[in-house]
This record gives structure tokens, sequence and C-alpha cells, in this order.
């Protein structure tokens, strides 16, 4: 049976490796299953609506679950701190201070940063993005969602800050694509 899937992220939620609204065509056997996986995070505590996935044959909604609300809170300061390692790169990206994410950025390794979860926070904060940036020049790494950023803040930027930024994401792009 051929069917047809659609879904789409809660809102309020940033999304992890696949867009926010998703459209799949599936092909199922009788009694067959079908698993699709989404990744997305909340960078902020609230009650967020969430229309969840429905699938079709092309006619007629044939499968679906009830639309819901979803309640999002932090953890309340000390809670699970016993088995919380706060010097993991996930920890520090979702609750450090931005000075313990330039810090874990300047002396550890990059193994393991999710680059989605520090995004965020510097599409919001143009001064945090120029220190990633500085630091990661520094150490000569480059990450091309990091940088691709540039583009969208570069009207922010002076010009020689904004030049350099943009220079870089493009020569990297050169260098990616051969």
């Amino acid at each position: 049976m051929k069917l047809h899937l659609e879904l789409q992220l809660p809102q309020g939620t940033l999304p992890l490796y696949k867009p926010f609204e998703s459209v799949q065509d599936i092909q199922l056997n009788a009694h067959g299953t079908f698993q699709y996986e989404y990744v997305f995070y909340f960078p902020e505590d609230g009650d967020y609506p969430h229309y969840p996935a429905h699938v079709s044959d092309y006619d007629d909604i044939v499968a679906y679950a009830p639309p819901s609300v979803l309640k999002v809170r932090a953890l309340e300061p000390g809670h699970l701190q016993s088995t919380v390692d706060t010097t993991t790169w996930n920890y520090v990206l979702s609750r450090g201070s931005h000075d313990d994410v330039l810090k874990k950025l300047d002396n550890d390794p990059l193994e393991g940063l999710q680059v989605e979860l520090l995004i965020h926070r510097l599409y919001r904060d143009r001064e945090l993005f120029k220190k990633v940036t500085d630091i990661l020049r520094d150490r000569h790494e480059y990450i091309d969602r990091i940088w691709s950023i540039s583009l969208v803040l570069s009207g922010e930027a002076g010009k020689d800050q904004r030049m350099r930024l943009v220079g870089e994401y493009v020569a990297n792009q050169a260098i990616a694509q051969k």
C-alpha cells in the first residue's frame, strides 16, 4: 500500500538534522510498519501546541494522533545534579553561560560538539558569534554551520569583519566542493 506521511515539529522547537515540516511517500506491505524519527529541542520553557503526524492514502486520512500541548519546563536547580555531568558539550551548550561555552570551545576537544545546540545562541548574540569564530579561527577549526551565520549577521557587522567572515565561509565552501 502506498501511503503519504505529513508531519511537522511542535511550535517553539528548533530542528536537529531535518526541516520543520516533512512530507514522505511510504510503501507498506500488509501488516508492515514504518518508523520515522525526527529530532528537535525546545530552547525555552513554555506550553507548545503540536499538530502530530498524519498518514493518508492520498484520498483519505488513514491514521493520525490527536493534537496535543507539550509542557516544557527546565529542571529545578539541583534536580538530578548528582547524575548530570556538567562538563559535557551537551550540558554546557544547553545550560552553560556564554563564558562556559567559550571556555569549553577554547580548551576542550571539539569531538561531540553538537553544533545545533550552539547555533540558536549565535543567531541571537552577535558578540558571542564573534568570540566563537575568533576561538575557532585561532584553533584552525572550521565548522560550516557556524560560519554560515555570517551571511545572516553580515549586515550588522563592521565592513572588515563582514568581509572576512563571509570570505572564509565562501572559501571553505569552494574547498569542500573539490
